[in-house]
């Protein structure tokens, strides 16, 4: 197969340079405009014709074109579509040709992904379907079977954030794709109306099982009659006050017990207490019975042994499914969450665990629940293809990306190169001065405009290009060194806002190592 790829003269060499990666045997068309994106299809079409082009097999159009690339087709009469948007995808792109349908409206790129990305649902179904068949049980409607994976996020000490922000919390679990919403409550103290008001609350107002995570056996009554799905952290000496629980009410049992002061530090031990407690679940009469040998965090006192724990229950109870408290290593190390849960849900994976227990209990642990669901499809489709989990249409590259997008730096002959000099304070701008915050909540920016010390308005937008415009249109910055100011500012607090850090007006964001020389 030969491809034509038609680009204009700024990218002409990147596109050469990325096309010659492919192994494909291709030309180059290089249109006289600078930027081809620019041109309309139909005088690609003119000038392909009037250059009598042929023998080849393809034609693929800059990505970013706008309109329907059928005109150069017509007119050449050549297969043609839209390539990708960014050069780099040139090979990926071109290997693809012949696997997927390309488009003539939307760039390459998009439909790839697309394809990628319908390809993995309809494997995700299948997989649905078939852990349905082989769960263990339900939990209120959700199958739990051997590898599950099912996300169970826990709004920590609800009592204390209290029922409406609790139920927002719970709201945007649901939203991340949590299957099980866990109301942890504050331990040591025995609030049972409370925690039957949380879980009547949640269930009426949001589509997902509730469990509740409590030692005290008046609150876990009083949650279970208010309808919870699933109780947490049951261990052998609460077991004897929960005689009046219902036996279809699913448990999560621990290998600790509390009242005698009893807390098991060897792998060993850890494994026959939870067998022990498991078996007393179980002649008790309860049907829904979930081992959990407790996740320790790195180092102290040692993940290792506590996932070989994991691993020597799962060979002695094979009939019982695991619960895994991520939280407990996410919560315990200063490292960025993303690769942890990523790493964490790759060891469930091969554990074959059923739930992932994980919490956003402190200000670097945001964002946990959502990228732990990431984490568990990406386990799945990557354990199903028996492929490292990589390549697929879902990532944790947040900060770090596969590909350098970057242009290379033309050298321009006889322009002069001109050495910044350092920057200082802008000038005062007669119009006044605007102090710039974020709202986390409302996930909105603030520009709050001052004249003479007193606020005059203040501008709420999403977006720091909404709200520089709204500045400028009401006459708020008069000055070019105020308006660069301001944009480079709100551009900053948009930045924090995306990646859930603080923003300080006139500071920089704190990017940790990654800055610091």
């Amino acid at each position: 197969m030969k491809v034509l790829l038609v680009t204009g003269r700024a990218a002409s060499k990147i596109v050469e340079e990325y096309a010659s990666k492919s192994g494909v045997d291709f030309e180059v068309y290089v249109m006289s405009h600078e930027v081809a994106a620019l041109i309309p299809p139909i005088e690609i079409a003119k000038r392909l014709k009037a250059h009598g082009v042929k023998g080849f097999d393809l034609i693929l159009i800059p990505g970013l074109i706008s309109g329907d690339v059928s005109v150069i087709e017509k007119e050449v009469g050549i297969p043609t579509f839209k390539g990708p948007i960014h050069a780099a995808d040139i090979p990926y792109v071109l290997s693809m040709i012949g696997k997927v349908e390309l488009s003539k409206v939307e760039p390459a790129c998009k439909i790839l992904n697309l394809s990628r990305e319908l390809r993995e649902e309809e494997e995700l179904r299948a997989l649905e379907e078939e852990l349905r068949s082989k769960a263990y049980f339900d939990i209120a409607g959700v199958p739990i079977a051997k590898g599950s994976l099912r996300i169970v996020a826990e709004v920590t000490s609800a009592p204390i954030k209290g029922v409406e922000a609790t139920l927002a919390e719970a709201l945007r679990y649901k939203s991340y794709g949590a299957d099980i919403v866990d109301i942890g409550m504050v331990a040591g103290e025995s609030k049972p109306e409370l925690a039957s008001k949380l879980v009547r609350t949640i269930k009426k107002e949001v589509e997902v099982a509730v469990s509740i995570d409590s030692l005290d056996p008046k609150e876990i009554t009083a949650a279970v009659e208010a309808g919870a799905n699933l109780v947490i952290s049951v261990d052998s000496g609460i077991l004897d006050d929960l005689q009046d629980l219902p036996r279809d009410v699913a448990i999560v049992v621990i290998p600790t017990d509390v009242k005698k002061g009893y807390y098991p530090t060897t792998i060993g031990d850890k494994v026959s207490a939870l067998e022990e407690t498991v078996d007393k679940a179980l002649r008790m009469g309860f049907k829904k019975v979930i081992a959990d040998p407790i996740l320790s965090p790195p180092l102290q006192p040692s993940l290792l042994e506590s996932l070989v724990a994991y691993y020597e229950f799962a060979k002695r109870r094979p009939n019982v499914p695991l619960m895994m408290g991520v939280g407990n290593v996410t919560e315990l190390m200063d490292v960025d969450s993303i690769g942890i849960n990523g790493l964490m849900a790759a060891i469930a994976a091969e554990l074959e665990i059923s739930l992932l227990l994980t919490t956003e209990a402190s200000n670097k642990t945001c964002n946990c629940v959502r990228e732990l669901c990431i984490a568990a499809r990406m386990a799945k489709l990557s354990k199903m293809a028996r492929k490292p989990m990589k390549d697929l249409s879902l990532s944790l590259l947040a900060i770090k990306e596969k590909r350098d997008l970057t242009l290379p730096v033309e050298k321009m002959e006889g322009c002069e190169v001109v050495k910044a000099s350092e920057s200082r304070m802008h000038d005062y701008d007669p119009s006044g001065y605007v102090k710039i915050t974020i709202d986390k909540c409302r996930r909105g920016l603030l520009a709050s405009h001052f004249k003479a010390g007193e606020v005059t308005c203040i501008i709420e937008g999403a977006r720091a290009e909404d709200v520089y415009n709204e500045l400028i249109k009401r006459g708020l910055v008069t000055t070019l060194s105020h308006a660069a100011y301001l944009g480079k500012e709100l551009y900053k607090a948009e930045l924090a806002l995306k990646l859930g850090k603080s923003y300080v007006q006139d500071e920089e964001l704190d990017f940790g190592f990654l800055v610091r020389s």
